[in-house]
Formats: C-alpha cells, structure tokens, sequence
C-alpha cells in the first residue's frame, strides 16, 4: 500500500516520511516529578514515540534550576506536588534566572482546577498538561518545543 501524500511547510512528503520526521526529533527535556510511576510513563513515551529525545528527572525542585543551566534543556515538564518545594516556586526561580528563563515550562498536574491552572499560565508557565496525561496531547506539546 502506497502512502499518502502531507503537505508540510509547503513540500510534499509521504505520510512514512512524516512519521519518520518526527520521531527522529532530538533534544533534552528536563522533568520535575516526584513520583516514579509517572516518570516512568513518561519515558516509555518518549521511548516508543520520541527515541531521539533525552530526558533527565529530578524528583527535587530545589535542583531544578542547576540541572536547566547544565543540561540546558529544550523543554522543562513541572509537576507541582514536590517534596521540597511548590512548583509555582520553581517556576519562579527558572523565570528569574537569565539562563533558564527562556525554557520553556509545561506544568503536568494533577490540579485541574481551573483557577491553578490560569495561574500557573499567568506565572510564565508555557502550557498547562492535567494528570492522567492524555498521551496525544503529551506529544503535540511536546513537538511544538522540540
């Protein structure tokens, strides 16, 4: 069976090629998450979906800003819910750092109220993932910063 012709930025390419396109994609994504189920889900994502993307965990907040400026990564996932300190914070400190604050964050949350995530949105965060992540909009995001 033939595949079907996309249009991309103005080039035709075969819908294979598009797959291969995109998970061919490479970067580093930093994830801030406490617990190890969800970190786990995550990296059997990007595994299956992503293979060229590294990605690097901390279950701290308080290291998360010395891991951005080492790693410098394309995308920061945030849980809220840390051991240490309150994700709202270390969105703070990556948006007051010259080095991090142009990274990206995306909070993955189980919060889904809608005053915390307007907050978080308001507060610099890029875009605003509930729990149990929906893997379709997972990739989407994490596409659009990759």
């Amino acid at each position: 069976m033939e595949s079907i012709p996309s249009i991309i930025a103005g080039k035709t390419i075969k819908t294979d090629e598009l797959r291969l396109t995109i998970a061919d994609k490479t970067g580093t994504i930093l994830y801030i998450e406490d617990n190890v189920s969800n970190i786990e889900l995550i990296e059997q994502i990007l595994a299956d979906q992503r293979s060229g993307i590294q990605l690097i965990t901390t279950i701290n907040g308080n290291q998360a800003v010395c891991l951005a400026k080492e790693y410098s990564p394309d995308l920061i996932l945030l849980d809220l819910n840390l051991p240490d300190i309150h994700g709202s914070k270390v969105l703070q400190l990556l948006l007051a750092e010259i080095q991090t604050r142009d990274i990206p964050v995306v909070v993955i949350s189980a919060d889904a109220m809608s005053h915390q995530v307007q907050l978080l949105l308001k507060a610099g965060a890029r875009n605003y993932l509930t729990k149990p992540i929906d893997i379709v909009s997972f990739l989407k995001v994490v596409d659009e910063w990759i």
